[in-house]
């Protein structure tokens, strides 16, 4: 019998991995509130507060975006953060008894800046790396998917695509069947796991098993056309998670069973943190850039359960942790590793 083939399920976190706020937040919401007269004077620091605030109230009243709150999707969502960011702003400069309203203007602004690259730039110059890993991966002959694990909503789609990211769109729906239109020898991303579509966020395994299911598939429709995730023919994958927040993208991903997590340094934010991740002296992926001996499966051992195990021993065989400078240095050193 022919031995078991070996894949890569490459995922990322998409918000400060792939692209992050340029601006920051805080600079652009006020730049853009400026624009009125009643927030002329709005200062990036005021925003920066009362935008905490806001953020921490609508996740508490309604979480996940307001995925179960009926009647409101991520668009109001926003818009009450928005309003509720500035709405105090308003009122501590009104001269009037009765309260200044936010303009309703403010939102929509705000929420097509936000849903576009507009916004955003990418971490690094690496969307031309994504075709030279599949090209290194399908010479090979080697299974690989390549995935988005984000606590986040639909916004990631766009934004992905105004930066020159080739994706279809794939996203977890509760579905096991997936036609084939979602598959793409050429596509740059595979599929978006998203909190809001699955309904946990990281550093929940609920989100990295979903990921997995959608990674089944992709296999299958690439293969088959059309398949039950459930029934779907697997190679034995290597799974790996790329992003840059400690606790959700490293400790959650190891914590799911099987995978192994890439650390990135690529946000201002993450400066800090990093430098004590350093110091806890985990090996760089550089360190394994030239050594002949050891091939990718050698580095991140594939994992051979063939699914999740439960979470009782999830945390009894944990992966592979690496830091990395940013997303370009991974794509470059998966699209020419050994294997």
């Amino acid at each position: 019998m022919a031995p078991q083939p070996r894949g890569l399920l490459l995922c990322f976190d998409a918000f400060n991995t792939l692209f992050r706020p340029a601006p920051s937040v805080a600079v652009q919401y006020a730049l853009v509130a400026n624009e009125y007269p009643k927030l002329a004077k709005v200062q990036p620091d005021q925003v920066k507060s009362a935008f905490s605030a806001a953020y921490r109230a609508e996740a508490k009243n309604n979480p996940n975006y307001g995925r179960t709150t009926g009647g409101m999707g991520p668009e109001k969502w926003w818009t009450n953060v928005i309003n509720n960011t500035f709405q105090p702003l308003l009122e501590s400069g009104a001269s009037s008894n009765s309260p200044s309203q936010v303009p309703p203007e403010l939102a929509r602004k705000l929420l097509h800046r936000f849903s576009s690259d507009e916004g955003y730039e990418l971490t690094g110059d690496f969307v031309g790396l994504f075709p030279v890993l599949r090209r290194h991966f399908a010479q090979r002959k080697t299974p690989l998917v390549v995935g988005v694990i984000s606590n986040s909503d639909d916004r990631v789609l766009p934004i992905l695509t105004a930066f020159g990211i080739k994706h279809h769109g794939f996203r977890y729906g509760g579905s096991e069947v997936v036609t084939a239109n979602v598959v793409d020898a050429n596509d740059d991303i595979n599929f978006h796991c998203l909190s809001y579509d699955v309904g946990y966020e990281k550093p929940s395994r609920d989100i990295f098993g979903a990921a997995e299911d959608m990674a089944r598939a992709v296999v299958s429709a690439s293969t088959s056309g059309v398949e039950t995730a459930s029934s779907a023919p697997l190679p034995i994958w290597t799974k790996i998670h790329v992003g840059d927040v400690m606790e959700e993208d490293v400790e959650g991903a190891r914590a799911a069973g099987g995978w192994h997590a890439i650390l990135v340094k690529s946000s201002p934010e993450m400066t800090k943190t990093y430098t004590t991740i350093m110091d806890r002296g985990i090996p760089t992926l550089a360190s394994y850039k030239n050594k002949t001996a050891h091939s990718l499966f050698d580095v991140f051992p594939p994992d051979d359960t063939r699914s999740s195990p439960p979470p009782s021993s999830s945390s009894s065989n944990p992966g592979k942790v690496v830091r990395a400078e940013n997303v370009k240095e991974v794509l470059e050193w998966f699209s020419t590793a050994e294997i």
